[in-house]
């Protein structure tokens, strides 16, 4: 069946648009179809090419920008899709299957997600005056009405604690949501494209994805001035950091599934692990992004190489 979905996408650009499109309105009702509409975009790019990813971005941008028009949707909603759609799911997982195709490397279109992370969040601060006031009234207004229906409601000294809390770091988790929701599309599409040209490619390919000691030596020093900077930089750098640690923890996760395959252990481990995410998320990112910070110093799988006689 996804054999049959795969082929489909790649049968033709009108073929790719539609179902880019479908999923990308499917996804108002169904959030996870996203990861499908971005998946049909990455895997054209990876299978016919850049110019063709992008034609396949801006047919289905267009006929989503019609249909909005004519739809009873208000304006500033329809802008609001349009441009997270465009911006945040299609336009990032294009460069980062452009890069993967050239240069077949996860850990370089990993360094491109995170690249366009920064990006996003420098657009921010320099077009807003005050990041945090903005983030501060976006989340009054959606967290507001929703607080208002808590069976146990927030004091107005307590919720006002926890927005100025939030719209500190918001503009980190809107760069972390960018790279993984990046990298989800770009796996899924080169899952598929292994599908039906490679099969059981992608295990391997994902199990050696690794960022270099280049990123780790940035990565370093962001952590370093985010300990030692006070004023308004300080404020950049923390959310740098939330990008840092979300960018490391896809390294650390493909570091737990090659060790989990050079040692031949059983899946039980892999599963374990996914359940864990499921209950203590955070706490499980930062040890990911922990040990794939500590990988691009040591590279355990390469001492595991040689251990093993390989």
């Amino acid at each position: 069946m996804l054999r049959s979905f795969a082929s489909y996408i790649l049968r033709g650009r009108s073929h790719a648009i539609l179902v880019a499109t479908s999923t990308a309105i499917l996804a108002l009702l169904l959030p996870l179809l996203s990861h499908l509409s971005g998946a049909t975009i990455a895997l054209v790019t990876l299978r016919k090419r850049l110019p063709e990813g992008l034609l396949v971005l801006c047919g289905a941008g267009l006929i989503l920008a019609v249909i909005g028009y004519f739809s009873s949707i208000s304006f500033p909603m329809v802008r609001a899709f349009l441009v997270s759609t465009l911006l945040v799911v299609w336009l990032p997982v294009v460069c980062a299957a452009e890069v993967l195709r050239r240069w077949r490397s996860l850990g370089a279109a990993l360094s491109t997600a995170a690249v366009y992370g920064v990006l996003a969040m420098l657009i921010l601060y320099l077009s807003v005056d005050d990041v945090g006031q903005w983030w501060r009234t976006m989340l009054d207004n959606v967290l507001t009405p929703l607080l208002e229906g808590a069976p146990v409601p927030l004091s107005a000294a307590d919720k006002a604690r926890m927005l100025t809390s939030l719209s500190g770091v918001m503009t980190g988790f809107m760069a972390a949501a960018i790279v993984y929701s990046t990298m989800i599309n770009l796996f899924i599409g080169r899952w598929l494209q292994a599908m039906l040209y490679n099969p059981g490619g992608f295990a391997s390919e994902f199990q050696a994805l690794r960022l270099g000691r280049g990123m780790a030596v940035a990565a370093g020093i962001v952590l370093l001035l985010s300990s030692v900077t006070s004023g308004g930089g300080s404020h950049f750098l923390v959310n740098l950091v939330i990008l840092v640690v979300a960018v490391y923890s896809f390294h650390g996760l493909a570091l737990v599934h090659a060790l989990v395959a050079a040692m031949h252990a059983r899946k039980a481990w892999l599963y374990g692990l996914y359940i864990l995410m499921l209950f203590v998320l955070p706490q499980v990112l930062m040890v990911l992004s922990a040990a794939g910070f500590a990988d691009s110093w040591i590279d355990f799988r390469a001492r595991l190489r040689h251990r093993n006689g390989r």
